[in-house]
């Protein structure tokens, strides 16, 4: 489940040309229409709630490396934008956040082996 949207983060970062600039008055009108496309009126919507969950399962159940995680959250220490992904992106935010969520995980309780995931990682 997580290995294709892994496999496309790559593919997003390459195509973006750097950090995305905040909207202009006009330009608000777009994202409106946007958000109403998605049936949202809020950045936490339905759509956004179904891909944070989603992304934080596969995560979980795939076992991703803390390494990888720390790579994909990488964001610019000047302007705070993520590398990997488009801010304020009503499909990327949810993701991003899911991958932040996961890199603060805690030990499961009372596994004596001190997991953190389900899964054994993604292969090389």
């Amino acid at each position: 489940m997580l290995r294709p949207i892994l496999i496309l983060l790559p593919l997003l970062a390459c195509s973006s040309p750097g950090p995305t600039p905040l909207p202009t008055a006009g330009q608000a009108d777009i994202f409106d229409a946007f958000r109403q496309a998605l049936g949202q009126s809020s950045f936490h919507g339905p759509t956004q709630r179904l891909i944070f969950h989603a992304v934080l399962r596969g995560l979980f159940e795939d076992g991703v490396r803390d390494d990888v995680i720390g790579r994909l959250t990488r964001t610019d220490q000047a302007t705070g934008m993520p590398y990997s992904f488009v801010y304020a992106c009503p499909v990327c935010m949810p993701a991003f956040n899911a991958l932040r969520v996961y890199a603060q995980r805690p030990e499961f309780y009372g596994d004596k082996q001190g997991a953190t995931t389900f899964g054994p990682g993604l292969s090389d």
